[in-house]
């Protein structure tokens, strides 16, 4: 009997030894989760406001998206996921949509954010079969952002954002290039220099 019950204790601490250890909350997780909205903008991770500007990118897997997700708080940091969509300002059908996993790191004012803008938020595609060619360029859309972590607590938020292509020649970014090569898709005398960036603060917008 004494040879049994020993044996189950050291069964209870290997198994104890190999358990992951309880992840640590960036905040208080007996608390509901808070989100606010973030996104790339000109290569960085910036906190978003409405009206805020994003980049189109092209990402690895191809064609042109913009990077949206979440900053939060009151979550553990092994993450959850986060997924993201697009629609129009006066509502209608959701254009576009992606949910990936996503890792957070605190911040020193108290904010977990996305470790990787590129990996840990979603990548939404602003041409293609979905949406379809239109030009999301200098438009206004509706941003809707869901965060579930691994407990299963889930929050919401949403801002509107003006995708720009920063960085890229308008025949390549815009959608509407992309599907019909001609008329002013097609850069003056030979051109194809980038467009410049708009005119506006690089910096964190206030939440």
């Amino acid at each position: 009997m004494l040879l049994a019950a020993r044996g189950a204790a050291l069964a209870a601490l290997a198994l104890a030894a190999c358990s992951d250890p309880p992840a640590p909350c960036l905040g208080d997780c007996t608390l509901p989760i808070e989100l606010a909205p973030t996104g790339l903008r000109e290569g960085d991770l910036v906190d978003l406001a409405d009206g805020g500007t994003v980049d189109i990118r092209p990402p690895d897997q191809g064609g042109f998206v913009i990077y949206v997700g979440v900053r939060a708080k009151n979550v553990h940091a092994r993450g959850g996921s986060v997924s993201g969509a697009l629609r129009g300002l006066s509502g209608g059908p959701t254009l576009t949509i992606e949910e990936r996993p996503a890792a957070f790191v605190l911040r020193a004012d108290g904010w977990a954010i996305p470790e990787s803008a590129f990996q840990d938020q979603p990548n939404l595609p602003v041409c293609g079969p979905v949406p379809g060619p239109a030009d999301f360029d200098q438009t206004a859309w509706q941003a809707v952002l869901a965060f579930r972590d691994s407990d299963g607590r889930t929050a919401s938020t949403m801002v509107t954002v003006q995708p720009r292509c920063w960085g890229w020649a308008a025949v390549d970014c815009q959608c509407s290039c992309q599907f019909d090569q001609t008329g002013p898709c097609v850069p003056d005398d030979g051109d194809a220099s980038v467009d410049a960036p708009l005119a506006i603060d690089a910096g964190v917008d206030a939440p």
